[in-house]
């Protein structure tokens, strides 16, 4: 399976996808001019998103929201209407996705930070995240702790050197073991392999801190 992986285009989507099985995204598609309306982002949506989603060289696309795509927790249940007879494009909230014989799981939730969407404690993630079972590819929007999850982006203050990713990713990632877990909301952390014992992270964010395109799509064969 030929996997491209993508997240936090933030409606700039000025790139190219070579053709592949299927297209992951990790969050943060809605432009930040449309973010806090949730009839822009809807009609957004509806007119730029799915249409570009059904004009990808690829069988499906399969992806999450992110902390920047209010309009999804807001109105969950608009989302998947928006969806209902695209077989193309599937949309993962805490659920479960298979594809050639591979498992996808995705989550949006993130650990808090400011008053962004999808804000969760870690303990309310762990308690969310207790019951989920086998699967083999990972899309959540937060990284998880301890790997893959340090900015390297040095013109910007709130680059820390510190590990800033979610524990509960971390601890689902440890108990579950999947091959693959792809993510982004940390926009300049590691683009390189890490592992977290045997899975291999990350991350797929296109864009820089400064919300300036920077990187290329990620494609892996698995």
């Amino acid at each position: 399976m030929r996997i491209c992986a993508i997240s936090d285009m933030h409606g700039q989507y000025n790139f190219k996808i070579e053709p592949c099985d299927i297209v992951l995204i990790c969050g943060d598609i809605v432009p930040l001019y449309v973010q806090m309306s949730s009839k822009d982002s809807e009609e957004w949506f509806k007119t730029f998103f799915i249409p570009w989603c059904n004009n990808l060289p690829c069988e499906k696309v399969v992806f999450v929201c992110g902390n920047h795509d209010f309009w999804g927790q807001r109105h969950p249940d608009r989302v998947k209407l928006a969806l209902e007879g695209q077989d193309k494009i599937v949309y993962l909230d805490c659920e479960y996705y298979e594809y050639k014989d591979k498992v996808i799981y995705g989550t949006p939730w993130c650990k808090p930070f400011y008053n962004w969407a999808f804000m969760e404690p870690v303990e309310e993630s762990d308690e969310r995240y207790k019951d989920v079972e086998h699967f083999d590819i990972l899309i959540s929007h937060d990284a998880p702790y301890g790997v893959s999850d340090v900015l390297l982006q040095e013109d910007i203050p709130f680059a820390t050197k510190d590990h800033i990713g979610n524990h509960a990713i971390t601890r689902l990632i440890e108990r579950v073991k999947p091959q693959l877990a792809l993510h982004g909301h940390l926009h300049s952390s590691n683009r390189e392999l890490e592992m977290l014992g045997d899975t291999k992270v990350y991350n797929a964010s296109l864009l820089d801190e400064r919300y300036e395109m920077v990187y290329e799509p990620l494609y892996i064969d698995l």
